[in-house]
Parts: structure tokens; sequence; C-alpha cells
């Protein structure tokens, strides 16, 4: 009893956040949100990857569990205006972060769309300023980072989403020679 009131507890106040890889004529694309770090709520980055939010025990929930698959579904919708289904969602690995103390599931989607129908208006403007594109190659990401200096100003976890959201595609090796150039 005592592992599942812990792993509830945990899951309870647990952060996911979830990478959009867009594919498009054969070329694959990163949906980067930028956020309103005046309000949202999860810390105060000016970007995150495609959507994130809080596992909620009040309405993602499924017989009487929650479900992070709901919690998908549901910020995705709401941050970018994307609707998924649940078999589309692909989670990829539990990580904490430090500084912030963030604990919070990486999953990536994969959707086939014109990339100018993502970035278009976004569904939240509150925490939400639009999206960017950034082509789906951890150089193109790494040139993204060095250009948007300090590094900081990228949401930790959601930089996690993106990068085991390449591991799937690339060598380690491969990520590791891009970041290794990237000057932060």
């Amino acid at each position: 009893m005592v592992v599942f009131d812990l792993v509830v507890g945990i899951l309870s106040t647990i952060l996911a956040f979830f990478a959009i890889v867009i594919r498009d004529s054969g070329r694959e694309w990163l949906l980067i949100q930028r956020r309103n770090p005046d309000k949202n709520f999860h810390g105060k980055q000016d970007f995150t990857c495609a959507a994130a939010g809080m596992v909620s025990a009040t309405r993602d929930r499924r017989s009487e569990e929650l479900d992070v698959y709901a919690t998908a579904c549901n910020e995705l919708r709401e941050e970018a205006g994307v609707r998924v289904r649940e078999d589309q969602v692909v989670f990829l690995a539990l990580l904490r972060e430090t500084n912030l103390r963030e604990v919070g599931l990486v999953a990536e989607v994969e959707v086939q769309a014109s990339p100018a129908t993502l970035i278009g208006p976004h569904a939240d403007s509150f925490e939400s300023k639009g999206f960017l594109l950034c082509e789906a190659t951890p150089e193109a990401f790494a040139d993204f980072l060095s250009r948007n200096l300090p590094v900081e100003r990228f949401a930790p976890l959601s930089a996690g989403a993106i990068l085991f959201s390449l591991l799937r595609r690339f060598s380690r090796e491969r990520i590791e020679s891009a970041f290794g150039r990237l000057k932060a």
C-alpha cells in the first residue's frame, strides 16, 4: 500500500512535456512553443516543447485512475491546438531537473501535417505567444538554442523531451557532437 500511495503521490504532482514531430514531404520538424513568461505556470522560461502541463487529478482520470495519456491529449489540444489519439503518444522517459526540482514525464507525438497549419493561431493565448519550427535534427536544435542564449531560456524538461525525441532518430554521438559545439 505504501508503494501505491507513493506512486499516486508522485503522479498527482508530476509534470508532462510533449514534443511534436511534424512529418511533411519527407522532412521532420519540431514544434517549439514561445511562452508568455509572465503568465505561464512552469518556471519562467521563454521556450518549451509543443506543450507541457501537470497531470491533473481533477480531469485527467479514467476509471478512477490518473491518466497520463489523457493529459497528453488535453495539453496538446489546449496549448498547441493539435488533436491526437492516445495511441500516438509515446512516453520516452521520466526525468528530474535538479535546479527547479521538477519531475516530469517526457513524450513524443508524430503528426503528418503541413507545418504552416500548426504555427498559425495557437489555442492558448494566455500562456503562449505562438509557435516556431525547428528542423528535427540535433544540429538544428543546438543552433536554435545557441541563437536564443542563455540556454536557461528553454524549459529544462522540455529540452529533455526534444532530446529524447532526437535520440529516437539519431545516434548519441551525433547529438553529443552537435551540442558539444553549443556555446552556452
